[in-house]
């Protein structure tokens, strides 16, 4: 019994993993986006949070300045932890640019590989719900024929009924 040595494909592991890394780059690349925007929201929507509460508890009554300063200073804190916090991620988002650049001038062919694989997969994905958005509709229009062919349900009295036909009817559109 001979062991020959096996060969492994080390560059094609490197690329793919190489590969795993630049889509994790795009990928950081939208989320990073989606949290600034996450938090640029939320922390205008305190300000009106603010607005409004103060609104409805001063409605009717004279301020409570001491209330209002104490609030006042709580929307100050929370306005700076989120200005901390899209910083942070902005600071993050130039980083992880700076890293997608250098992985375009370094490997542009494994970037393109990447990107291209990553096209296909979303093709596909793409492809798969139009295909089972058609077989949806195949179906429908299957059970809406069966319903279609089925008698009037009959009354008491054991003439059609007019109520259901109506619902026949509508799922004829």
């Amino acid at each position: 019994m001979s062991s020959a040595p096996v060969a492994f494909p080390v560059e094609a592991a490197k690329a793919s993993t190489l590969e795993d890394e630049i889509l994790n780059a795009y990928a950081a690349r939208v989320k990073l986006r989606e949290a600034i925007e996450d938090q640029e929201k939320k922390r205008d929507d305190a300000v009106f949070d603010l607005a409004k509460k103060l609104a409805n508890d001063l409605h009717g009554t004279a301020p409570d300045v001491e209330d209002a300063f104490k609030r006042d200073e709580a929307w100050k804190a929370s306005n700076d932890r989120y200005q901390q916090r899209i910083t942070a991620l902005s600071d993050l988002q130039e980083k992880n640019e700076l890293l997608i650049e250098k992985y375009k001038a370094d490997v542009p062919d494994v970037v393109r590989s990447a990107l291209n694989r990553r096209l296909q997969e979303f093709n596909k994905t793409v492809t798969d719900t139009a295909e089972a958005a058609a077989e949806a509709r195949k179906e429908k229009a299957s059970l809406e024929k069966e319903l279609a062919s089925l008698p009037a349900p009959k009354n008491d009295y054991g003439a059609e009924s007019k109520s259901d036909d109506t619902s026949a009817k509508a799922s004829k559109k």
